[in-house]
């Protein structure tokens, strides 16, 4: 009697006791990767297994199986000497494996098979929802003859986009949005070292100095300055528009004509004309284009009010004439 009590009583805190010991030791099995779902190990429990050279997906490892629910979810853990984790799992009613998958860690990369990239097939039909896959794309019919693409497919029937990352070294990328069937067009992306030109749009250079930054352009220089854009070089344009003051004042009253003596005297000391900014200023300073047309206007103005003042005199003139030859 006591003896079937104390049986008892073993049966009973052996769970506890398991709660609070420090390891669970299972008895060394090869794991059989051949046995089906579920047909190894119990519902509601965990299992230890060697797979030492049979068959796994590594040679040496170990593999580590959770069971849960009688029927229900179960899957296996392999630690193997690679340096890897991989799992594959079987859901309720599945009576094969899933393929093996090799967790990401921060360590190794991420391997893919060798497949070649259909670049005529449409968009999401290559790739799973909510997944990565790298395609080799070597004369292929993509955007260069040699490279690799990085295909990214997020929500199911969402976007999804490829990267091509060719020869040529520049990265280009192409879209399929929400209830698009066909992929958009290839597009260049910039970077620092290459030309990127668009749809015959636009084209950077970039075999000289060029500079873009703080909405200030510089063209052919990297030092524009304060200037919204500089130009070291020729420009050519069927239209330049700038705003600027205008040199009407000129005909008020309150303006004060030189007289051409004083424009005389003014040229004689200094060299030009006056209001006009000497040779010396144009080139240390440059000219400004809508100020030198302000102040050449102001002297084509200046120059009409002496040509008008001259007509005055002259028909001045005419009538003493016409008057002396009278008497």
């Amino acid at each position: 009697m006591k003896i079937i009590k104390l049986a008892l009583a073993l049966t009973i805190i052996s769970p506890f006791a398991l709660a609070q010991t420090n390891e669970i030791v299972f008895n060394l099995q090869q794991k059989d990767f051949s046995a089906a779902p579920r047909t190894t190990t119990s519902p509601m429990s965990i299992r230890l297994w060697d797979s030492y050279n049979s068959g796994g997906p590594t040679q040496y490892g170990t593999v580590f199986e959770i069971y849960g629910r009688s029927g229900h979810q179960t899957t296996q853990l392999n630690f193997g000497h690679n340096g890897k984790i991989q799992f594959r799992e079987a859901f309720y009613g599945e009576t094969e494996w899933s393929e093996w998958v090799t967790l990401l860690d921060s360590r190794s990369p991420i391997s893919f098979p060798l497949a070649q990239m259909d670049f005529s097939s449409a968009p999401r039909t290559n790739i799973g929802p909510m997944s990565i896959r790298l395609w080799d794309s070597y004369n292929s019919g993509g955007p260069t003859t040699y490279g690799t693409v990085l295909e990214i497919y997020g929500r199911n029937n969402h976007q999804t986009t490829q990267l091509n990352f060719g020869h040529d070294g520049k990265l280009q990328f192409r879209e399929a949005f929400y209830g698009d069937t066909e992929w958009s067009p290839w597009t260049k992306l910039l970077d620092s070292n290459s030309n990127v030109s668009s749809s015959g749009n636009l084209l950077i250079d970039g075999s000289g100095p060029h500079y873009v930054a703080n909405g200030n352009v510089g063209i052919g220089t990297i030092d524009p300055g304060t200037h919204k854009l500089a130009v070291n070089g020729t420009v050519r344009a069927k239209e330049v528009i700038v705003e600027t003051g205008w040199s009407d004042f000129v005909f008020e009253d309150s303006y004060r004509l030189r007289t051409l003596t004083e424009v005389e005297s003014h040229i004689e000391e200094h060299g030009h004309l006056p209001d006009v900014p000497s040779a010396a200023v144009v080139e240390s300073e440059g000219l400004s284009v809508g100020e030198a047309q302000k102040i050449m206007m102001q002297k084509i103005e200046e120059l009409t009010l002496y040509m008008i003042d001259l007509k005055k005199e002259n028909e001045e003139l005419k009538t003493r004439v016409a008057e002396l030859e009278s008497n």
